[in-house]
């Protein structure tokens, strides 16, 4: 039993403070407010989702265009493009360049 409240109290920790990606566990202490990660959506520059959607983006645009849909390719390119630019992602020269390749 307390085994199983050891666990949920360390989920709990967890969820509040967020996890540390070099040990993956629980951090001793938050690295925001409380108020302020209430804020934090998925497509903001410090949530891992819009860096991972940034990434899955680049690779289907790249995809698409070697399956020859250029017009879908420049579409989803350009929204990650936009999204690239205003999390600062390092790929964004990438996206443009293959961006301009398609014309």
């Amino acid at each position: 039993m307390f085994g199983r409240l050891a666990s949920r109290a360390r989920v709990r920790f967890a969820a509040r403070n967020g996890v540390l990606r070099r040990t993956q566990k629980a951090a001793d202490a938050p690295d925001i407010e409380f108020k302020d990660a209430l804020v934090i959506g998925a497509d903001h520059p410090a949530s891992q989702y819009v860096w991972a959607t940034s990434a899955a983006g680049l690779l289907q645009g790249q995809a698409l265009a070697k399956l020859g849909d250029l017009a879908a390719s420049k579409k989803v390119l350009e929204s990650i493009s936009e999204m690239q630019q205003r999390i600062g992602d390092a790929r964004l020269e990438q996206t443009r360049a293959l961006m301009d390749s398609i014309g």
